[in-house]
């Protein structure tokens, strides 16, 4: 029985790496190689990213009196990205997963059930976390040559340390789940949007302020400050343990099961009832108002905006890219005046750096955006109601692309807007800013629409796969992040006295060119797909 559950587990995770295709046939086994090649190429990526960081600043804090903070800081790095990934994964995969009713009428234990899906979602912190906090042992391992002793518990601790983030994680989707069943659907999404924010801002602030974080780290261990000690308690044995300290190491991982424990009775408690309660907030008593009548692309469209509003797992997880760019809007607006002064600096050194610097982070948020690449997969099962309607294929694809176009560039319209007064250099360098961004935002709207149709996963146990674990999201996001670096590496190949301002404008017609394939390869082979989903 257990062993039949892990394994059910485990599928819902890596499935996408053993299934393809419209009716999700078994892969071959070159195209699970090839999956697990992109997926560790992803990773590998960042990781390498955390890595040059880490061999930038480890000589200058770690043989320092106070070189645990350096660790502490980036367990709560890694702790907020766990977070992060996984509390609209655990709120969906254990109180909202479908097949939640037909496992509790088995004679299986629902303490097993909670502890099975606990187990998938730790699996998804110590994968993010990983990523994150390997890196730095790397660096540290190959500056200071700790020994055995230290090796050996940061390798632990590397395994223990994702259980913090899954306890709260459990905490908030426990709260989720709760909200579910009281809340109306309106304020219950507010919340979750909220919930969620509020995680992505506290995660870059950690990556803008880490500096700050370990002062606060070490003058809460100077001045004896109780209320800092408590917070962080966990994060300065981890930092100590990362040193080779064996009795903070021993206290952690005492903390860590403890949590566990006490997270796990709790959850066990209200899992039978909160799994299979029907009750999807508040109801309204009916009142008759006017029928509005809408042409079918409005329609549409409505249909569309109210079932990417209707889940926060949904939202959430396909739209990272957009709460980014609001955010960059927000700051840029917020420092303004200070930005511009750098912005004059580096012009001193090239007057174009600043409006290409502007195009490339940009495109890489929107990069992040899968609406598209994931808008058939949620329909799910229910897709023939859709089928059913007496609505053309074209016009059921062009409602999703455009509700990708709008929620990705109205944020991406602001942000070049603001940089381009920023820059304030030539017209031709302004619109760039404008085009660039904008041309991409419609390149990755086409491509994830057209992978989702190659690769729809439409049967998904938890929402939460068809939008993350889902072949057409990861191909999405590798696709539109590799596009942009082989634009860096092809212009650096040409001669040095290359007008990068021309070259972009050539990128800007070649992004034109697949944007139009892409959308005669979705209208006509496209929509002969749909139709036989």
């Amino acid at each position: 029985m257990v062993k039949a559950l892990f394994r059910k587990q485990m599928l819902e995770i890596f499935d996408v790496m053993f299934r393809h295709g419209r009716n999700q046939k078994q892969r071959t086994y070159v195209g699970t190689a090839v999956s697990v090649a992109a997926l560790v190429f992803v990773l590998y990526i960042l990781g390498r990213l955390l890595y040059n960081i880490a061999d930038l600043t480890c000589e200058l804090f770690v043989p320092t009196e106070y070189g645990w903070c350096y660790f502490a800081v980036v367990g709560i790095l890694a702790t907020v990205l766990g977070v992060l990934s996984s509390v609209f994964t655990v709120h969906s995969t254990v109180y909202q997963a479908k097949d939640n009713e037909l496992l509790l009428s088995m004679p299986i234990p629902s303490g097993l059930i909670l502890g099975m899906r606990l187990f998938s979602s730790y699996v998804i912190c110590f994968v993010f976390e990983a990523v994150t906090i390997l890196p730095f042992y790397l660096v540290y391992w190959k500056t200071c040559h700790p020994g055995a002793l230290p090796i050996l518990l940061d390798l632990i601790t590397l395994f223990v340390f994702p259980v913090l983030a899954l306890v709260i994680s459990c905490a908030l989707g426990w709260i989720l789940a709760l909200l579910n069943s009281r809340l109306p659907k309106r304020i219950r999404n507010i919340i979750n949007f909220a919930v969620s924010f509020v995680f992505v801002v506290f995660f870059l602030n950690v990556c803008l302020k880490a500096s700050n974080y370990m002062n606060m780290l070490q003058n809460g261990a100077a001045q004896k400050n109780m209320g800092m000690q408590v917070i962080t308690y966990p994060f300065v044995c981890m930092g100590k343990a990362a040193l080779g300290s064996t009795g903070p190491f021993l206290i952690l991982v005492l903390i860590l099961l403890v949590l566990a424990a006490v997270v796990y009775l709790l959850l066990g408690k209200s899992f039978r009832s909160l799994s299979s309660t029907k009750n999807q907030g508040r109801t309204r008593a009916y009142r008759e108002k006017t029928l509005k009548a809408s042409s079918v692309n409005s329609a549409l469209l409505k249909k569309e905006f109210r079932r990417y509003l209707s889940n926060s797992s949904y939202f959430m997880n396909s739209s990272i890219g957009s709460i980014l760019l609001l955010l960059s809007f927000v700051l840029m607006i917020w420092n303004y005046d200070q930005l511009h002064n750098r912005i004059g600096q580096l012009q001193m050194f090239s007057p174009t750096i600043p409006a290409v610097t502007a195009i490339l982070v940009i495109c890489i948020m929107i990069g992040i955006n899968t609406i598209s690449a994931s808008s058939i997969s949620v329909e799910g099962k229910n897709l023939w109601l859709m089928r059913s309607l007496p609505v053309s294929e074209g016009a059921f694809i062009n409602s999703k692309i455009l509700l990708h176009l709008i929620i990705t560039v109205v944020p991406q319209l602001m942000c070049s807007a603001v940089m381009a007064v920023l820059v304030a250099g030539t017209p031709k360098q302004s619109v760039l800013v404008l085009l660039v961004p904008f041309l991409f935002a419609l390149f990755t709207s086409e491509l994830g629409m057209m992978l989702n149709i190659m690769f729809p996963k439409l049967d998904w146990v938890s929402e939460s796969n068809a939008v993350r674990r889902n072949t057409s999201t990861r191909l999405a996001v590798l696709i539109s992040w590799a596009l942009v670096l082989v634009t860096v590496l092809v212009f650096r190949k040409l001669p040095e006295n290359t007008d990068i301002i021309l070259y972009l404008y050539l990128v800007s017609g070649l992004l034109l060119m697949l944007i139009i394939g892409l959308h005669i390869w979705i209208h006509r082979k496209g929509e002969a797909m749909i139709a036989v989903l």
